[in-house]
């Protein structure tokens, strides 16, 4: 009942579908045994999630279609992939291009060759 409650209070301010996805995804990783809460869905609508969460299902929508060349894919798979980690390190630059093991040079290339901006990760970053 609580995750009903949840769902019902949050503003959902995108398409229509985002609920839909939203419970789609609770559902996918809740427990069978213990059901569905709210403890399955708070972290989906946690608002800096948000704009990741969008693009994480259009890559996953057109991965299962089909229909779309394999290194756009690629490209796709590799920004998920970079912008996770850097958020996981909490922003850290540094850490994320040890953690891959590239030179700075060849890290800063990646970011840049699917559509990283440096600079605002740089200012989203937690003093």
């Amino acid at each position: 009942m609580d995750a009903l409650r949840l769902l019902q209070a949050y503003p959902w301010p995108g398409s229509v579908r985002e609920p839909e996805g939203t419970l789609l995804r609770a559902l996918a990783t809740a427990s069978p045994s213990r059901g569905l809460g709210a403890r399955d869905i708070e972290p989906l609508l946690d608002p800096e999630r948000r704009i990741d969460r969008l693009e994480e299902e259009s890559f996953y929508r057109d991965l299962l279609d089909g229909g779309r060349p394999l290194p756009e894919l690629k490209v796709r798979l590799e920004r998920l992939y970079l912008l996770r980690l850097i958020r996981k390190l909490g922003g850290d630059l540094k850490k994320a291009m040890e953690t891959l093991g590239l030179r700075h040079s060849h890290f800063y290339s990646r970011l840049k060759a699917v559509g990283i901006d440096v600079q605002s990760l740089r200012r989203a970053r937690p003093n």
